[in-house]
């Protein structure tokens, strides 16, 4: 939590309390000796229908009756058989049998056969299924269930599924189920991706709305009640809990010309993010339509994040998180850690001449297909300063920045991802900058913002409803793997004027509420980092840097 309280006319006293989820990858010596010493138990199993497209086909009856758990028997129908029901089955030529793949059942909203994305499939080693006679038309809902549900039990027998690696996904009414479906059974769904349209266990009414609604917008105010979705008065807080206990992830799709746009930023913010459950929100250019190729490879990549490979612990301010972080303030000015009720806040206290700043002790990976989820909270409590800089920075755990503070990006040697704010009196700046492998810096966006409202969260605290007065804390949220980055914001808008903006970074249009970039595209297709596994002697970033995270504050004239 970044508290600014007043710490003389030109100052204010920064502190801050944060979380990070964290990615790591396995050494490769380790992984190989454990490959080597599997292999003689290795026996290749074909797939029995072959590769590539297989329409309109049955799967074959499941063999193993006893593997499903009939938890909802009023809401599936566990007795579907997958032996009649159709479906439309990918197998990616790649596919042998001696290297596990992924599984994703696609529920449509059609009464035409479901999206089968290959090129998606075989970029991720997936088998997709896509049962057919799902869509809006099915009169019956605990079919459109049940025929998905047995489907993901029968791939398990028929290919070499990783067990972590099963998913829905599905497009707006069709969407719906398939989320519905990962909470209700998130002992076996390990991750949903759904598509202008989502079902979740929503414990709370949202009240008052986190956005306002467009004033062109034909959406009704009661379509803002999704409290329940596909789930009729079950005991949603032991759903939500399961879910979070089997560690659920959910990658939401809304688009800005859906008409379901509202809603999806209104559940990110007011129910996925207050309950505690993982989940991306993906706000792009578009409409209310199936994911493409290029959406559901992203979504899978966040969906691939789990406890095992690469690592990704939710390590909290606290014992064995944030705590403990090193003092690197200037002489003069200071860094105080904190902890009450849990959470550690850090109050970095500057000088007209000196920067406060701290840097995390503990180390992390991010730089990987599946990347990293790094939050802070910021608090502001008294009127606007009127002559500070903060910034939040991703560095190499070595970086010294020259002598200086964490400051700028250009000032170590070694590449850095920095978030610059000023605030002086009239206007709030916000400025996402990094260092490339060929150094200086690449801007990807340079404009004002306003503070709004921020919702309580998991992080921000227990309490459902707006967060209001001063020291109402503002979160961030940065998310970004090798190949793409997003901030989210919460309580921050970035409505003002935009200096300067790179290519292929783009605000969201209608909520403002959240910014996205990729690396390579800001420098027109280059690459930005070379991800060279030598480090060392390359200066790149890769899949075994050690970052580590900075807050620093100071004065934008002294």
């Amino acid at each position: 939590m970044l508290t600014f309280s007043c710490f003389q006319d030109m100052f204010r006293t920064t502190s801050f309390v944060s979380s990070l989820r964290s990615s790591r990858r396995v050494g490769w010596p380790v992984a190989m000796l454990l490959a080597l010493l599997a292999w003689p138990a290795l026996i290749a199993a074909p797939s029995p229908i072959g590769t590539g497209l297989k329409s309109n086909i049955t799967l074959g009856a499941l063999q193993n009756l006893a593997a499903v758990n009939p938890q909802w028997p009023e809401l599936i129908d566990y007795d579907v058989d997958p032996g009649s029901w159709t479906y439309d089955v990918y197998v990616p030529p790649g596919y042998d049998g001696t290297k596990p793949y992924g599984v994703v059942v696609y529920i449509t909203s059609d009464p035409t056969p479901g999206v089968v994305l290959q090129t998606a499939s075989n970029d991720k080693n997936l088998i997709w299924i896509a049962p057919r006679n799902v869509g809006n038309n099915q009169g019956d809902y605990t079919l459109r269930f049940g025929a998905s549900l047995l489907a993901l039990y029968r791939a398990k027998e028929l290919f070499n599924i990783d067990a972590r690696r099963v998913y829905t996904s599905g497009k707006s009414g069709g969407a719906r189920v398939a989320s519905a479906l990962a909470f209700y059974h998130s002992e076996v769904i390990k991750g949903t991706a759904p598509s202008s349209g989502f079902g979740l266990p929503r414990l709370n009414a949202v009240s008052p709305d986190y956005i306002t609604k467009p004033t062109l917008s034909t959406t009704p105010e009661s379509f803002y009640d999704y409290s329940n979705g596909w789930f009729f008065g079950e005991d949603v807080n032991a759903i939500n809990t399961t879910a979070k206990g089997n560690k659920l992830r959910s990658y939401i799709m809304g688009r800005e010309n859906d008409y379901r746009e509202e809603y999806f930023v209104e559940s990110f913010h007011c129910a996925y993010e207050p309950q505690g459950q993982a989940c991306f929100l993906y706000n792009a250019p578009g409409e209310h339509t199936d994911p493409s190729d290029a959406e559901m490879k992203e979504a899978i990549d966040y969906l691939d994040r789990d406890d095992l490979f690469p690592v990704n612990a939710n390590i909290t301010a606290g014992a064995g998180g944030f705590a403990g972080m090193t003092n690197i303030s200037q002489s003069g000015a200071s860094a105080v850690e904190a902890t009450a009720a849990g959470k550690t806040t850090y109050t970095l206290a500057p000088t007209l001449s000196a920067v406060a700043a701290a840097k995390t002790n503990a180390v992390f990976y991010w730089d990987n297909t599946n990347g990293s989820t790094v939050r802070w909270l910021w608090e502001v409590k008294n009127a606007s300063p009127t002559n500070q800089k903060t910034s939040f920075g991703l560095w190499f755990a070595n970086e010294t920045w020259g002598g200086g503070a964490p400051t700028s990006v250009t000032a170590g040697s070694n590449p850095g991802i920095l978030i610059t704010i000023t605030q002086n009196g009239s206007l709030n700046r916000m400025v996402i900058s990094a260092r490339p492998d060929s150094g200086g810096e690449t801007i990807f966006y340079d404009g004002n913002f306003s503070f709004v409202p921020s919702y309580s969260t998991a992080s921000t605290g227990t309490q459902t409803g707006y967060l209001t007065g001063t020291g109402s804390p503002v979160e961030i949220r940065m998310d970004l793997n090798k190949s793409r980055w997003q901030l989210t914001f919460n309580g921050i808008k970035l409505d003002g004027t935009t200096s300067s903006i790179a290519s292929g970074t783009h605000v969201s249009r209608d909520n403002k509420r959240s910014i996205y970039g990729y690396w390579d595209t800001a420098v027109g297709g280059a690459s930005f980092w070379k991800h060279d596994l030598f480090t060392s002697r390359s200066n790149t970033w890769s899949p075994i840097t050690k970052s580590i995270f900075t807050a620093a504050t100071g004065a934008l004239s002294g």
